[in-house]
């Protein structure tokens, strides 16, 4: 076997990884961008939470004010 086969061998297997190496690059970078997205609807849950409970305890202490 050739040296020139041989070298364009592993070229072609290499040039392969590089394929999968960017494939999983940009797997990763979607992953980071759906954990961004759940990172911003977690906050906004959270803050609708707070809100609620504010309405909550609002009502309730409405509720304890003695009627006249």
């Amino acid at each position: 076997m050739d040296f020139q086969k041989m070298i364009d061998e592993k070229e072609e297997v290499l040039k392969k990884i590089v394929e999968e190496l960017d494939k999983a690059h940009a797997t990763v970078e979607q992953l980071e961008q759906q954990g961004l997205l759940i990172r911003g609807a977690v906050a906004q849950l959270q803050e609708l939470q707070k809100m609620e409970k504010k309405d909550e305890v609002e009502q309730v202490e409405a509720e304890q004010v003695p009627q006249k």
